[in-house]
């Protein structure tokens, strides 16, 4: 099955157009950061006809709920030390020229 711009109705048009125009300047090389990579990956590998049954996919329909977000499910103090941990850790390694000290 191939999605078609009419497939979800005029919010759906809209975020493919949306969607194509965040695609289009990833592949002229206007894109930066997050805006680049799936999308333009998805396109390079499979084409448009996927990439457009892909966002179709995604734009929500319109009896949808919206997305309530969800609590964390480990603490922001908690996060904050793996975060430290972690950077410590490869600090540390790059610090004895890759190799870690044992």
């Amino acid at each position: 099955m191939t999605a078609t711009p009419n497939a979800g109705g005029a919010g759906a048009q809209d975020a493919l157009a949306a969607g194509y125009e965040d695609l289009r300047r990833a592949a002229l090389g206007g894109a930066t950061g997050s805006a680049r990579g799936i999308g333009l990956a998805l396109f390079l590998r499979s084409g448009m006809a996927a990439w457009m049954e892909i966002c179709a996919a995604l734009v929500p329909s319109r009896g949808a709920p919206a997305r309530v977000a969800a609590t964390p499910v480990v603490p922001l103090d908690l996060r904050l030390e793996v975060a430290t941990l972690l950077a410590e850790m490869a600090l540390a390694v790059h610090a004895h020229g890759g190799r870690p000290s044992c």
